[in-house]
């Protein structure tokens, strides 16, 4: 149950970040969208107060050198992403466990409608 709770959370993020971003599913496995703008470092420079009210609208892609060196995005989408990533699937050692994550194991439940899984592993015994 909660493996199936981490699965739909990470699906969940995932979405949310191309939501946040403006791609879509075959856009974002190609890299850019063609929607989105690219500048040079120099150009950026030199014109930082019109890329600053484009990245309100869309992500602005900065190059230096012919390679994408980063990106420019609205302050909301930032904060976004921020938050997304406090969902990101963590693992830990069993030994580096913090307390309160192996207590929840430990007084976790099944839901009852789940019991029958339990005669399948008496039955392997």
């Amino acid at each position: 149950m909660a493996t199936i709770r981490l699965l739909i959370l990470g699906l969940f993020c995932i979405i949310r970040i191309l939501r946040v971003f403006r791609f879509s599913a075959p856009a974002a496995m190609s890299g850019l969208t063609n929607a989105m703008i690219k500048v040079t470092a120099t150009e950026f420079a030199k014109n930082f107060g019109r890329y600053k009210e484009h990245a309100q609208r869309e992500p602005v892609a900065i190059t230096s050198h012919g390679r994408t060196s980063g990106f420019f995005i609205a302050a909301d989408e930032y904060e976004e992403l921020q938050r997304l990533r406090a969902f990101e699937r963590r693992a830990y050692h069993v030994a580096d466990l913090p307390r309160e994550l192996a207590d929840a194991i430990e007084s976790s439940r099944m839901d009852s409608r789940h019991e029958h899984l339990n005669a399948l592993l008496d039955d392997d015994k």
